[in-house]
């Protein structure tokens, strides 16, 4: 019997623990911020790709994508890709490769920059939004910058310049120590329910006020973020954050574009299509109604 009462005991720890690093992992994607994009506005499509081409291309490909169908889709004159993005490719019909060989980048940054032509359909706008705006100060990593969004990132912080550098607040850091350390304090309770003649009722009480100390934690970085007190500036950059936060936008905006260039055509048609099978919906039924007004 005892042995049965540990055992749910045991499942019940297991699922609110589940639960409780589901909650603490704010950067784990579940909570980012919503990347509010137009594949419309040309003007930001434009942006973006002259910022992809500039920050990005250097070292990561976009191996789907061809000049010429940029020029075309995003409205761009070809003498102006030609001219002013085409800096690793000799003809307008080539993809958008890099120059720089797999094995040289691997040695660089420690593992071979990916491929981006399918980021945004892989993790999805509001991820790469945040990834983008997410690097901060870490004394501790090779190059000197960790990212809220990919926790240890191999990749140095190339929009430096345009952002600036910026580091957590310290409230921030104070929060995300209490998440560690519930989280650290959950662990313990884990490994003390498995000695004899623990003390469920103790470790239940204990796992609880943890939590809850973890889930004020996580709403207070929440709030944090929200006011945008979660990072503070080390200096500045070329851009103010509202100017910064809006050309990731564009950047995001075009790598969604790369990854789907025939979204918002089939969007279009797609409400086209919809109103078309409305349409048919109502013909065939009053011609059902005419075919069947005879039948007793």
């Amino acid at each position: 019997m005892k042995t049965l009462i540990k055992t749910i005991v045991l499942l019940s720890f297991a699922v609110s623990s589940l639960t409780f690093s589901n909650g603490v992992s704010a950067n784990s994607g579940e909570h980012f911020e919503k990347a509010k994009i137009d594949m419309n506005n040309y003007g930001s499509l434009q942006n973006g790709a002259k910022l992809f081409v500039n920050y990005c291309l250097g070292c990561h490909s976009l191996k789907y994508q061809r000049y010429e169908r940029l020029a075309t889709d995003l409205h761009i004159p070809p003498e102006i890709v030609t001219k002013n993005l085409m800096f690793t490719a000799n003809k307008i019909g080539e993809t958008m490769s890099i120059n720089m060989p797999a094995e040289d980048a691997a040695k660089f940054f420690g593992t071979t920059p990916p491929d981006l032509s399918l980021i945004t359909r892989a993790k999805g706008v509001d991820y790469i939004y945040a990834y983008l705006r997410g690097f901060y100060q870490d004394d501790t990593r090779p190059f000197g910058v960790n990212n809220t969004a990919f926790d240890m990132v191999a990749m140095p912080h190339v929009l430096e310049s345009l952002q600036g550098l910026q580091r957590k607040s310290d409230e921030a850091v104070f929060q995300e120590s209490i998440i560690h350390e519930s989280h650290s304090k959950i662990n313990a309770i884990f490994a003390r329910l498995d000695k004899e003649g623990a003390d469920t009722a103790k470790l239940k009480r204990e796992k609880a006020e943890a939590e809850e100390a973890s889930h004020k934690a996580v709403e207070a970085i929440a709030n944090l973020k929200h006011e945008g007190k979660y990072f503070q500036l080390v200096h500045k950059g070329e851009m103010s954050p509202e100017e910064f936060d809006n050309a990731m936008l564009d950047l995001v905006n075009f790598l969604s574009y790369v990854s789907e260039p025939v979204k918002a055509k089939r969007i279009a048609m797609g409400v086209w299509v919809i109103l078309f099978l409305i349409l048919l919906f109502i013909v065939t039924y009053l011609l059902k109604k005419e075919y069947w007004k005879d039948v007793h």
